[in-house]
């Protein structure tokens, strides 16, 4: 079987993600709550509006900016079967303000829903598995090395899923790959389509456009760029015409909260929206100006996909650079991408030193320090993962011979 490895490390992630949220607290904090991802409950109250058809509501009310439509519509199935079995969700925190009744804290504390939307989206999320597992296949890294590197792949998605509650994130690298390997095997046209779900999915997977567009040929790169871009002018036209100043106020600030994430020294040029709001939007444009130079350089390796791949890496590494608020799991992307980069390489301490790295990254990402001190050492991580997967540059490289095995 091709793909048993990410099959046997999504059940391990499913197993050891279902348990941990169930039994941590009870066995070793002593409390009687389950540990489900506080961010994923806003997708999902989403998914439940989109199954209780108020469309109309969620555009209007600014949601429809915030999340994007691909992760509502396949939680939206789940909504309908919790709502059918009378799984209850957390409240929101308008709710909170007037409801302080025993249903309320059961809501909150044991949300019957998360048995059906945990499996859920440790589910979505390890389709990266799968992505990650079949690029190494195209890069022709060894069974063996596959296999360990899935399990440390595993490892890495497991604070994005589970702890984090972000599948759309693991999901969006995981079209943006799979569209990787589309365009190793000439198939731009469904490169095209795979990159622009994508961004629908969740669009920081856009730092990474320039360097597909660097890897195809000239005369492709046009309806590329279009294909990519229809699904989501479509996802947005919506919103846009139904509020335009929401929708152009949103788009200019990306607003962020420093007050309960990771603030970086980028904050204090951050445009301020309101008590503990700033704006994330200035930062991120400086982010993908900076990806435009990295697709340059792409330009003088396309015929390498180890090297296309590496610079994928570089480019979504960008995004930890340059935003004003960071969250652990925005550094996933880059260490993931990363260490199949080193896994492809001849010398085995490459993916060792990459995991190492990567490992030590995301440890260090829970810590609560002064923006200077935790946005410096992290990056200085980023770095050393970044320099252990560099592959060794090639003089000539050939053309990739297409494979659709990837696929």
């Amino acid at each position: 079987m091709r793909r048993r490895w990410p099959i046997a490390m999504t059940a391990a992630s499913l197993a050891s993600g279902m348990l941990y949220s169930l039994w941590w607290a009870p066995v070793v904090r002593h409390h009687e709550y389950w540990l489900a991802p506080g961010d994923l409950w806003g997708t999902f109250r989403l998914a439940q509006q989109l199954d209780y058809s108020s469309i109309r509501d969620l555009v209007l009310n600014g949601s429809a900016y915030l999340t994007f439509p691909v992760i509502v519509i396949l939680l939206a199935p789940v909504a309908l079967l919790t709502h059918a079995l009378h799984l209850h969700a957390p409240p929101t925190r308008a709710m909170l303000i007037f409801l302080h009744t025993a249903s309320v804290n059961q809501a909150l504390h044991h949300p019957g829903a998360w048995i059906l939307v945990g499996p859920a989206e440790v589910l979505i999320a390890s389709s990266a598995l799968f992505a990650l597992d079949a690029l190494a296949e195209r890069l022709a890294v060894p069974g063996r090395r596959r296999g360990a590197l899935c399990v440390i792949e595993a490892a890495a998605l497991w604070q994005v899923d589970v702890i984090w509650g972000h599948p759309e994130d693991a999901l969006a690298v995981a079209l943006a790959l799979y569209a990787l390997i589309a365009a190793s095997n000439q198939r731009w046209t469904l490169c095209g389509w795979l990159f622009g779900i994508a961004l629908i999915t969740q669009p920081l997977v856009l730092l990474a456009l320039p360097v597909l567009l660097a890897f195809a040929p000239g005369g492709s790169r046009l309806s590329l760029t279009l294909r990519s871009a229809i699904p989501p002018l479509l996802a947005r036209i919506v919103p846009v015409i139904a509020n335009p100043h929401q929708a152009i106020t949103w788009l200019a600030n990306q607003p962020n909260y420093p007050l309960i994430d990771h603030p970086t020294p980028w904050v204090a040029l951050a445009p301020h929206l309101g008590p503990g709001v700033v704006g994330a939007g200035p930062g991120r444009m400086v982010a993908l100006l900076a990806a435009a130079g990295v697709g340059v350089l792409a330009l003088r390796r396309r015929d390498d996909l180890l090297a296309i791949t590496w610079l994928f890496a570089v480019a979504l590494a960008l995004r930890c650079f340059f935003e004003a608020v960071m969250d652990p799991f925005y550094i996933w992307p880059a260490i993931a991408i990363g260490i199949v980069a080193s896994a492809a390489q001849p010398k085995a301490w490459r993916l060792g030193a990459t995991a190492m790295a990567g490992g030590g990254a995301t440890v260090f990402s829970f810590w609560h320090l002064a923006p200077w001190p935790w946005w410096t050492t992290l990056g200085a991580i980023l770095i050393a993962v970044i320099a252990f997967a560099r592959p060794k540059w090639r003089r000539y490289a050939s053309e990739p011979r297409p494979n659709r095995s990837g696929l």
